[in-house]
């Protein structure tokens, strides 16, 4: 691969993962939840997996995963039990804010948040009682 062809490459990875998708979302939401400072390691995070995607598919990931055959199914296989088991531990998780901000307030409550609990086909566990109806 020449060197402008790599650079081609570099520059189409960054300009694709920079539009809008989770990552994008997912830094957005923990900046107004907790602010910039508190944002780094989230920026941080999604950094090194776009680094890690974009180091794999230029050392020839896909030729390697072609070439061993059952590579590609084993790897898929691990994706699908690791989501499985984040999407378990998320569905246990106690849905009630624990942290707090500096100054001892709740911090802000997350619009996504909510939307994506009531959009969910899950039954969760409802963090606040019932309204109650008026007795006549």
């Amino acid at each position: 691969m020449t060197l402008q062809t790599w650079w081609l490459f570099v520059m189409a990875v960054f300009l694709l993962s920079g539009t809008p998708g989770p990552n994008m979302l997912h830094i957005l939401q923990r900046s107004v939840d907790f602010g910039v400072r508190r944002t780094v390691a989230a920026m941080a995070g999604c950094l090194a997996g776009l680094m890690t995607i974009l180091t794999a598919s230029a050392a020839g990931l896909t030729a390697l995963l072609l070439a061993i055959p059952g590579a590609f199914e084993v790897l898929r296989w691990l994706g699908t039990a690791y989501l499985v088991w984040l999407g378990i531990k998320a569905w246990r998780a106690d849905p009630t804010p624990t942290r707090r901000s500096p100054t001892g307030a709740s911090p802000r409550p997350s619009s996504s948040a909510g939307a994506s609990r009531s959009a969910s086909p899950i039954p969760r566990r409802c963090s606040s009682p019932p309204p109650s109806s008026p007795s006549s």
